[in-house]
């Protein structure tokens, strides 16, 4: 109980002398707080739009030099439309062709990720956002898909084409490639499935001639019979 009522003491003391400094110094608005350990709140490396006397101008942030193209940012100097598609059915090949088996497995993760929302999981136009109501996008196994270039799917996935919007502020350039890969592979997988037999027609039995009852026509006189009550009359008549 003795250290229990010292304990108490001690920490009714602790209390009187934080209240004693928070009501004892002064309160400037107008002035910073104090810092403690400031190396822990301004870091050693120059921050963006930051200053820093290592450059000539003072400042972080600095011009690129004219020419340069920034990592990952490689102009593409096409438009969107028929033109551009066609520009880039000329002059665009898709740079990973060489090495598609490596490539094929991130291409059908972009696929599944981007694509099978709208084109189905076989490419067809089935799916689940087209099977809900939204216009269905055309068969990527069609043949006018299978007619596009490398060049024309990249335009279109880059710049978009009718409902479908344009996908690059979402999917990298290599990745567009890489899912582009995806869909000759699906394309290539449908073209092996052979197609179904057409049905054919029923075959009919050949029509039966019909059979005619005998006429007076078509009975010789030789064959036709007499009849008996003819014949009595003849006999009668001989006697």
């Amino acid at each position: 109980m003795r250290n229990r009522g010292v304990l108490n003491f001690v920490l009714l003391m602790v209390l009187v002398g934080i209240v004693a400094l928070a009501y004892g110094l002064e309160q400037r608005p107008d002035l910073r707080a104090y810092e403690y350990l400031p190396e822990m709140i301004f870091p050693v490396a120059a921050e963006s739009f930051s200053q820093t006397p290592a450059l000539p101008s003072g400042k972080v942030e600095q011009r690129p030099i004219l020419g340069t193209i920034a990592r990952g940012r490689m102009p593409l100097h096409l438009e969107p439309g028929p033109e551009g598609a066609a520009q880039a059915a000329r002059e665009l090949i898709n740079p990973l062709a060489d090495d598609a088996e490596a490539q094929l497995e991130r291409g059908g993760e972009i696929f599944r990720t981007y694509c099978q929302v709208c084109h189905g999981p076989g490419g067809e136009g089935n799916g689940p956002v087209a099977q809900r109501g939204f216009p269905a996008p055309p068969s990527l196994l069609a043949p006018h898909a299978l007619e596009l270039s490398d060049g024309q799917l990249f335009h279109i996935a880059t710049f978009g084409q009718g409902n479908m919007p344009g996908h690059a502020s979402q999917i990298d350039r290599l990745d567009r490639w890489r899912a582009i890969l995806r869909i000759r592979q699906l394309q290539a997988a449908a073209a092996l499935v052979p197609a179904p037999a057409p049905a054919l027609a029923p075959v009919l039995a050949p029509a039966l001639a019909p059979v005619l009852a005998p006429t007076e026509s078509t009975v010789s006189d030789e064959a036709a019979p007499v009849p008996a009550v003819a014949a009595a009359s003849v006999q009668g008549g001989g006697r």
